[in-house]
């Protein structure tokens, strides 16, 4: 060892430096590896699955492996009929022919849970008159159809939580009802949907099919361009709201009707406070309400702020009813309900063309106005129009026609 002038104790000295080097670099490597996988595991535990170019995720809710899909029409051709699909972010609409849950789920990534129509056809179309389906917590938006922009129904359906809106129809911009069909609406809004053809700017709604809105559900600020009915064109089915339910802001824009058309045999029901607000028909009569059928107020129910426009008669109700339409044409307020703060050229209140109108358990007709003078501030009658217990200055009361004082008024 004498040439190397290392001496035994720096030779095992440098040894244990690069061993401890070597050690070190492997210690960085396994390391290294190990945050990489972790890193791969967050990643693959974490991301979400979703098609990102499609922004649309449904799964069969309660399976194993879960089944998840890009689009909802194969979700509903997959799901056994009776189970739960669960959308997130925006997806196109189906066709719905077996019994079915769609539930919306927030998505951080992919917003809102939505289904759009994109404006090629009704976004829903439910087929079978006993196919039941529950939509819970969605937006239906973006149709455009003949008939049901947002939601054509031949079954039951049962919209929870849930909003209709932006769609077009010629009949129903939001939702139509075949014949039969039934649609109930809990928590629910049905706004800023158009008929451009016969009506029902938010809903049309057919022969021995029914609307129900429940718990402060609305139908809001609906438009029917041509035909009647700017909320809702009610063609002798059953309109029911309860709950503090609402249809306001309304508009029918040169025909009948600006919140609900009722035809002859339909019927319409207020109950629990609910109401027929701030609607307007721009061309002819029934502000609130067109009544060929029944209407019944009771609950402390309201007609209230409604107009009917262009010389138009009837700013809360225009009540049809005679001898070819037996059992229609009447209006019936009960339990402290009330028509008031309505407006017309006539009938501020109610105009009636033969029919009944019929004033119990202290209901009112108040503060209502007629701009013509002599028009009936509050109730403008007309062909042998039956008034049951309508007594001026008692329960119809505080009406103003022509500026002055005028309850009752007829010819």
């Amino acid at each position: 060892m004498g040439g190397t002038g290392i001496t035994g104790a720096q030779v095992v000295d440098g040894s244990y430096r690069r061993a401890r080097a070597a050690r070190a670099e492997k210690a960085r490597c396994v390391a290294g590896g190990l945050f990489v996988g972790l890193a791969a595991f967050a990643t693959l535990v974490f991301t979400p699955v979703a098609d990102a170019a499609s922004g649309c995720r449904v799964e069969i809710a309660n399976t194993r492996p879960k089944q998840a899909f890009t689009d909802l029409q194969t979700a509903v051709t997959a799901v056994a009929p009776g189970g739960t699909l669960v959308v997130r972010g925006t997806c196109e609409g189906a066709t719905l022919d077996k019994d079915l849950t769609i539930r919306g789920q927030s998505d951080p990534v992919l917003g809102a849970p939505t289904l759009d129509g994109g404006g090629l056809g009704s976004v829903l179309r439910i087929s079978g008159a006993t196919t039941i389906i529950a939509l819970n917590g969605l937006t239906v938006t973006h149709g455009q159809a003949v008939y049901g922009g947002g939601i054509y129904n031949e079954g039951q359906v049962a919209l929870k939580g849930s909003a209709v809106s932006d769609n077009t129809a010629s009949e129903g911009g939001g939702l139509y009802n075949t014949p039969g069909a039934s649609m109930t609406a809990t928590d629910t809004s049905i706004s800023n949907n158009t008929a451009d053809g016969n009506g029902g700017g938010g809903i049309y709604n057919n022969s021995g099919a029914t609307v129900k809105l429940r718990r402060s559900s609305g139908v809001v600020a609906n438009t029917s361009t041509q035909g009647y009915g700017g909320g809702i064109n009610n063609a002798s089915g059953a309109v029911i709201l309860q709950d503090n339910s609402v249809v306001t802001q309304n508009v029918a824009s040169i025909a009948i009707g600006g919140g609900i058309f009722n035809a002859p045999d339909g019927s319409v029901t207020l109950s629990d406070r609910s109401s027929i607000t701030e609607n307007v028909t721009r061309g002819g009569g029934g502000g609130g309400i067109y009544n060929f059928g029944r209407v019944l107020l009771t609950g402390a129910s309201s007609i209230a702020r409604n107009t009917a426009g262009n010389n138009g008669q009837g700013g809360g109700v225009f009540n049809s009813g005679g001898a070819l339409t037996p059992n229609n044409g009447i209006v019936t307020l009960t339990n402290v309900s009330i028509i008031s703060g309505n407006s017309a050229v006539q009938g501020g209140g109610i105009y009636t063309v033969g029919g009944m109108v019929t004033l119990v358990n202290k209901a009112k007709i108040g503060a209502n106005t007629a701009s013509a003078a002599g028009g009936g501030g509050g109730i403008f009658f007309r062909n042998e129009a039956t008034l049951v217990n309508c007594i001026a200055g008692l329960n119809v009361l505080n009406n103003i026609a022509g500026g002055e004082p005028n309850d009752i008024a007829g010819m």
